[in-house]
């Protein structure tokens, strides 16, 4: 069995912090390891043959990513106190 890596908590500053929009290409990989992060069991979430694709799980277009922990003023938001190792 491997160890598991520390968790990252999110400091109080994280409370009202806010990111701006933005645009990214989805593409069915993303779509499909994001439904089975969920435990999502409907072939519908990984249906690759269908002409548009898998489906997007309703809370997809709130999910956090990695990218998001970085703010307008492209300062890590871990050297800011707002995620603590």
């Amino acid at each position: 069995m491997s160890a598991m890596a520390p968790a990252l908590r999110l400091g109080a500053a994280t409370l009202g912090a806010s990111v701006g929009p933005r645009e990214q290409e989805i593409d069915a990989r993303w779509l499909m390891a994001y439904a089975a992060s969920l435990g999502e069991t409907s072939p519908r979430y990984f249906d690759t043959g269908t002409p548009a694709g898998p489906l997007a799980h309703p809370l997809f277009s709130v999910c956090y990513v990695h990218f998001d922990a970085v703010d307008t003023a492209g300062h890590s938001m871990l050297g800011r106190g707002v995620l603590r190792r």
